[in-house]
């Protein structure tokens, strides 16, 4: 078998390694080390994007970096997550841990060559004080950068602090966490200093095109230096996690006419946006609550994507929202949640579901409203009685889909995770990926959804139909391959 699969020519290996890696970097990984040519192949797929996502990870690779640096140059997209899955471990330990994980990453910025992308996950800003400008100045493609940030860190910023000198931004996210150091009194973060927004203006990022801002908790925050900003290149904006302070209407409603590029806006604060004044009509994704689409959004006409998964939606408020974003001519994704208790308890409405269970009906109804829908990404967080499997028969009314995703509560009288997934991808001859995934229990705020299954299914041929099988299971948020990955010649 071995030795069958080395006689490939170069060019099968690199596409099957490439469709592999994208679902499951691991066993990627597994084919890449079958043989010293199939190596050379996959090796510059595997590291173009590397995800280190725990201590074990980042001690194994950044040591095999240092040991053969060539191979950081085929990295293009690094992101560093030094704490997950450590919270037994001391303050001091963890300390110590992210200081080695960063001192290690400055030691080889010079290597990153071709890196475009970095994003750094740790409890705080690296403790370093030459950490940000080392990698601007080795890493000369590098536009793209995330990092979270303790609501601590802002207190100690001051004029000589070179996180604070980055410029040249293409991609800017920001993440604020509560303070790892729990030995000093909690100071409370609810605004950025001016020179932190002085990283993205247009005089120092001219360039800037994706801007994000998250919390790890729900925080009152003041955004108003951003809403006076012009970024005419701005392209999408994230804002997920606050509570708006002060906020002024008119600066928001400036702002976003000010920024004619913007084609994606997620934004679910709380606070009054009177989206009815807001004319974005070159809108292609936008993410919130179902009462911003319903006042405003649904008159978008260039909308392409649509994001309302932030809560969960009734039947009745269900039927409110495809009445009103029917009229969306361009869309083709869309995402939201609802609850079992909600399909299998309420009423049904006789003018637009028809008689009986609403769940049945759910998806013709999406099928009149969205005939040109491509992706569909249903999310169902409490209870589990909703008939997926039934339900599914109904995937074959949307036309144009391609793309369907499904994550849901473990049903309650069992059933096959990989049955299910199987079921939808046979339900519409026109799908070509579903993937399933299974939460370790029901959930209310998005940040609280900790999967423990899923399922890729996936056509890589038509004729014969051949599709990929990816199934992995979680123990806690580490990912266990509980199955090889398989290549079947039919579903049925």
């Amino acid at each position: 078998m071995l030795a069958s699969f080395s006689t490939l020519p170069d060019d099968i290996i690199y596409v099957l390694g490439k469709s592999l890696n994208e679902q499951s970097p691991a066993d990627a990984h597994t084919v890449m080390l079958i043989c010293k040519r199939t190596q050379a192949v996959l090796l510059p797929i595997i590291y173009s994007s590397v995800y280190l996502r725990n201590v074990r990870h980042c001690l194994h690779t950044l040591r095999y970096l240092q040991k053969y640096p060539y191979v950081a140059s085929y990295i293009r997209r690094l992101a560093v997550n030094p704490l997950a899955n450590t919270k037994n471990n001391s303050a001091q330990s963890s300390e110590a841990t992210e200081e080695w994980v960063a001192r290690t990453l400055e030691e080889l910025a010079s290597s990153f060559t071709h890196l475009i992308d970095f994003s750094w996950d740790g409890s705080c800003l690296p403790k370093s004080k030459t950490f940000w400008q080392t990698l601007r100045q080795e890493c000369p493609e590098l536009g793209f950068i995330s990092t979270a940030i303790s609501q601590q860190d802002p207190y100690s910023w001051g004029d000589t602090t070179d996180f604070l000198k980055l410029e040249g931004l293409q991609g800017f996210s920001v993440k604020i966490k509560d303070s790892p150091d729990s030995t000093k009194p909690p100071q409370y973060l609810s605004a950025f200093p001016p020179a932190f927004w002085d990283m993205i203006h247009p005089c120092r990022s001219p360039k800037l095109r994706l801007l994000s801002f998250e919390s790890d908790l729900l925080r009152s925050f003041n955004f108003n230096l951003l809403f006076t900003m012009c970024l005419p290149s701005l392209l999408a904006l994230t804002i997920a996690g606050f509570v708006f302070i002060d906020f002024a209407a008119s600066d928001f409603i400036t702002f976003t006419q000010s920024a004619p590029s913007l084609q994606h806006l997620q934004i679910s604060p709380v606070g009054r946006i009177p989206w009815h004044k807001i004319n974005l009509s070159h809108i292609r994704h936008y993410g919130g609550n179902i009462y911003s689409v319903l006042t405003g959004a649904a008159d978008w006409p260039s909308l392409q994507s649509l994001d309302i998964s932030c809560f969960p939606l009734s039947i009745e408020r269900m039927s409110n929202f495809l009445r009103k974003s029917s009229v969306l001519p361009s869309l083709k994704s869309l995402k939201l949640r609802l609850t079992s208790e909600d399909l299998i308890s309420t009423s049904s409405n006789s003018n637009f579901y028809g008689d009986g269970d609403p769940a049945f009906f759910l998806l013709p109804a999406m099928a009149r409203c969205y005939p040109t829908l491509k992706d569909l990404d249903l999310v169902s967080s409490s209870g589990s009685t909703v008939p997926w499997e039934s339900m599914f028969l109904s995937l074959g009314d949307l036309p144009m889909l391609t793309n369907f995703y499904l994550t849901q509560v473990p049903p309650r009288f069992g059933g096959c995770i990989l049955e299910t997934a199987t079921a939808a991808l046979t339900a519409n001859p026109n799908i070509e990926q579903v993937r399933v995934r299974r939460s370790t229990g029901p959930w209310h705020q998005t940040l609280d959804c900790k999967i423990g299954e899923k399922v890729y299914l996936r056509y890589i041929s038509r004729q014969p139909p051949i599709v990929t099988v990816h199934h992995i299971n979680y123990v806690g948020d580490e990912p266990r391959v509980s199955s090889s990955r398989l290549l079947v010649p039919c579903l049925s």
